[in-house]
């Protein structure tokens, strides 16, 4: 087995994506899709686009968190405008992440200092989208969620030599 600084490496971690698809059902109400991150993994990701803006009456909403913050990524994102630029503009759409929040940063994603938070837990976490549509509604409108998280995996221990 190839060695690192001393220790071995037992299996690498695998990179897991996991992805939910809203779709406008044609009536006001609320939409979830939840992801579960297993406990000790890494989440490295949450990426949102639009394959097509929704045609709620009077707003489409979504934000992104877990158990202990509904908005804890993401907050207030409009999917019926140019929040996440949609593909159906003959444009190239545009991708909502951790990288480039849209200003639509929740609070584990601080944008002046570029700190996230959450990223590693030793408990599973479920990370759930949320879009709420008020108004009359159409069935047009569908936005993706892609959750990229790493498998659990054994870390391995550094070797300790003493001077």
């Amino acid at each position: 087995m190839p060695v690192i600084s001393g220790g071995q490496v037992l299996q690498p971690g695998r990179i897991l994506f996991e992805e939910v698809t809203f779709t406008e059902a044609g009536a006001a109400g609320t939409y979830a899709g939840s992801v579960t991150v297993p406990a000790y993994s890494w989440l490295l990701d949450i990426k949102l686009y639009n394959l097509t803006y929704w045609g709620a009456g009077t707003s489409a909403t979504m934000k992104v968190g877990d158990a202990a913050v509904t908005d804890g990524w993401f907050t207030g994102l409009n999917l019926k405008t140019t929040d996440i630029v949609d593909f159906t503009t003959g444009a190239n759409a545009e991708v909502i992440d951790f990288n480039n929040a849209g200003g639509k940063p929740g609070g584990y994603l601080v944008a002046a200092t570029g700190e996230r938070e959450l990223m590693f837990a030793t408990t599973e976490r479920v990370i759930t989208g949320h879009v709420t549509t008020v108004g009359a509604t159409s069935s047009v409108g569908r936005t993706r969620m892609v959750v990229m998280y790493t498998d659990p995996t054994t870390a391995t221990v550094a070797l300790y030599t003493a001077t």
